[in-house]
């Protein structure tokens, strides 16, 4: 495993704990965007990996990051609106 497999391990390990804390705090909406911008800085260091290193392993895992992102994004942006309308 080069270098590339030992970033994707490093970008999913904290994804995961942006993620697990996101569950955590699941009633807080501020919970929402701190881990959707969190994840969006994991996808541009993982980019920046990615031409420094090319990995097929590391492209999965940043589009993998991206979804879920924007899925984070999604919610954040509909909590937002219903917070809103009280």
């Amino acid at each position: 495993m080069g270098y590339g497999g030992y970033v994707l391990i490093a970008v999913l390990v904290l994804a995961s704990v942006f993620f697990i804390l996101a569950l955590y705090n699941r009633g807080n909406i501020k919970t929402l965007k701190f881990t959707s911008l969190g994840l969006a800085t994991l996808i541009l260091v993982g980019i920046i990996s990615y031409y420094a290193l090319p990995s097929e392993d590391l492209r999965i895992a940043l589009i993998v990051l991206m979804v879920i992102s924007l899925i984070f994004l999604w919610f954040f942006m509909g909590a937002r609106k219903d917070e809103t309308r009280k």
